[in-house]
């Protein structure tokens, strides 16, 4: 499956091998509902009215960094069956953490789920060949506790906690969407689309008639 960002598609289902998701680093995130049923609330001339559900999920994101204080939140929204968000993983810098290049942009984004680590408990014990992993490896097999992939887990799962007090059915997509963000600049355009998604929202690609 491919993603569509500033009108360019890119092949998603392999994320960045070199980069280790848990490493300081600005992220676009984006987080479907199940089938993209319009659980979240619904648009009314380009303004969003929150569900229920959305009301939840609205609270539960802003509350992301009570839970993880190393993550500090920029623009975000809850769209019918969507959330865009921003999330910027700011931990106290240690040598493992990379230079942050430029030639990385073709990998940069990506469609992911939470790998599983079910036998490979040898392998991970094993320090001298875990030394020989690629953090897009050792990810795979060990998704740690500080990583994007613990962070949006465990959203998606206090959402679907309370959520199901109200609604029995809501679920959401199983995997989500992430791009790694190089700079300012992009940094900014993208602060921009999100910020303007609802006055777009019959032209986005996750616009479905069920609304």
């Amino acid at each position: 499956m491919s993603v569509k960002f500033n009108n360019k598609y890119r092949i998603s289902s392999i994320r960045l091998q070199k980069w280790d998701y848990g490493w300081n680093a600005s992220y676009f995130i984006t987080i479907c509902t199940h089938n993209r049923q319009n659980f979240l609330g619904n648009i009314f001339s380009k303004c969003m009215k929150l569900s229920d559900i959305g009301i939840i999920a609205y609270t539960c994101w802003q509350k992301i960094p009570d839970h993880f204080p190393f993550v500090l939140l920029g623009e975000f929204i809850i769209m019918p069956n969507h959330v865009h968000g921003v999330l910027t993983i700011n931990k106290p810098l240690c040598s493992k953490q990379p230079v942050y290049k430029q030639n990385l942009s073709n990998d940069m984004e990506s469609m992911h789920s939470p790998g599983s680590n079910k036998n490979n408990n040898n392998r991970i014990n094993n320090p001298s060949e875990n030394l020989l992993l690629t953090p897009g490896n050792r990810r795979f097999q060990n998704q740690g506790i500080c990583t994007l992939s613990s962070i949006i887990g465990s959203y998606k799962s206090v959402v679907c906690k309370h959520a199901h007090t109200t609604n029995p059915r809501f679920a959401w997509q199983s995997r989500y969407y992430d791009h790694i963000i190089q700079n300012n600049d992009s940094y900014n355009r993208i602060s921009t689309y999100i910020i303007n998604n609802t006055a777009n929202w019959h032209d986005d690609r996750f616009h479905r008639n069920n609304d």
